[in-house]
């Protein structure tokens, strides 16, 4: 994906990096990657009313050009806009990024290149709908995924969360409330609203934007909230994505507090890099054995090739081979308790692993 400057205008790509962040130092952002598997453009033609829809789309999403203007009046609002706390790792990140637009900025518009500026920068996110035809099957599969794990006999010793699984239609808005539910769209964009306000010369101000967009699914838990403080967005691009997902997902909700736990105890990568572990391992068992229990074309196949392109050689998915050897040791429950009693165990017991 490639972001250019503050007008919105990108370059798309048919899936998405894979990170997962604490925002502000209270959100953690748990996003799923998988690389989609081709199919044959001719398919989505016949992908009306059929539960597996998903499966037979055309993966090509086209490249666009739309301003963030546009994209805030057009899309479907996510949650409330997150101001960066100044000084936090998101802010730091960000700010570098917009080094050289503000100086292009200050310099088209005349201000002082030597006055004192402040810099003050907003998170918001906007999903894409997509054809009600794939958004049903998805929603079809994410219900049959959870009733699934909500009924294994190797997960009955743990709270599984319950899940509000949505198709996202055009005019909806869910800026106030998200929290609970799993939001079925196309894709999101995340715009960065950038403030920057000459604090010697105050009418010399601006607020400009920039935009990326996202084709993956992704867990937002709130560290501080309490309640229901997670939300779902399940994107419905990528077949091999989809079949994980729902799993993995849950599964980052269902470990979200001990996750929150641990990073403050051995830090932000570490608990990330255990998150995704655990998450992974467990969904694509889960994955593997719900797919020829619902008997989903292609299904173990899809499963297989998603594990094989998660980038395994270094970051936080270097140690999925572990992960898998040590559930054959524990079975899924036993690898989940562990993790949940005790995630810096879980962790030394992957490490050991050669």
């Amino acid at each position: 994906m490639v972001n250019k400057k503050y007008t919105g205008e990108e370059t798309l790509t048919p899936f998405g990096e894979s990170r997962r962040k604490f925002i502000a130092n209270t959100t953690l952002m748990i996003w799923a990657f998988y690389n989609p598997i081709n199919n044959d453009a001719h398919a989505e033609a016949d992908a009306r009313a059929d539960d597996w829809a998903f499966l037979k789309r055309n993966e090509n999403y086209p490249s666009t050009t739309i301003s963030w203007e546009d994209i805030e009046r057009k899309y479907i609002p996510l949650g409330k806009p997150t101001e960066l706390v100044k000084g936090s790792k998101e802010f730091v990140e960000k700010a570098k990024g917009v080094e050289g637009i503000l100086k292009e900025e200050i310099n088209v518009r005349g201000f002082d290149t030597n006055g004192r500026y402040q810099l003050a920068l907003e998170i918001n996110k906007f999903a894409v709908p997509d054809d009600i035809a794939y958004s049903q099957s998805v929603l079809h599969y994410a219900q049959k995924a959870m009733e699934f794990m909500q009924n294994h006999p190797q997960l009955k010793d743990f709270q599984i969360p319950s899940i509000d699984w949505t198709v996202l239609r055009e005019g909806d808005d869910y800026k106030k409330n998200p929290y609970g539910k799993g939001l079925i769209g196309r894709a999101y964009y995340e715009v960065l609203r950038i403030n920057y306000v000459n604090t010697k010369h105050i009418l010399q101000r601006f607020m400009i934007g920039e935009s990326r967009l996202y084709i993956r699914s992704e867990t937002f838990f709130d560290c501080v909230k309490t309640g229901k403080n997670w939300y779902v967005f399940l994107t419905t691009s990528t077949p091999a994505g989809i079949i994980i997902s729902p799993y993995s997902e849950t599964m980052h909700i269902l470990t979200g507090n001990t996750t929150c736990q641990y990073a403050e105890q051995a830090g932000e990568d570490e608990a990330i890099t255990a998150s995704e572990i655990i998450s992974e391992v467990v969904a694509h068992k889960l994955a593997e054995e719900g797919s020829g229990k619902f008997n989903l074309p292609n299904g173990g196949m899809l499963v297989k090739e998603s594990l094989k392109i998660l980038p395994t050689k270094d970051g936080r998915y270097r140690y999925i081979p572990q992960g898998l050897e040590l559930e054959k040791n524990y079975g899924v429950d036993g690898i989940l308790k562990m993790y949940m009693d005790n995630p810096a165990k879980f962790m030394k017991e992957i490490k050991s692993i050669k």
